[in-house]
């Protein structure tokens, strides 16, 4: 039996965007490498939403820190 990771085929992708979500973007982390999957037909929208759900975790995470000259 293998660890192999099973890699979403563009259709299954598809399906569980249709059925649950406007968009869907996976991150998998094996040792050093960090693998995205994201059905965002162009990276620029990939890269924004990531920024924006980073942005608001980060602020629930540290309400205190935020505002902080040290904090980008």
């Amino acid at each position: 039996m293998t660890n192999s990771p099973k890699y979403l085929t563009k259709e299954e992708l598809e399906r569980i965007r249709g059925d649950h979500f406007d968009e869907v973007i996976m991150l998998g982390v094996k040792g050093m490498n960090i693998h995205l999957v994201s059905s965002c037909e162009d990276p620029i929208d990939t890269c924004s939403i990531l920024e924006h759900a980073a942005d608001e975790n980060f602020r629930r995470l540290f309400p205190h820190a935020y505002g902080n000259e040290y904090v980008h």
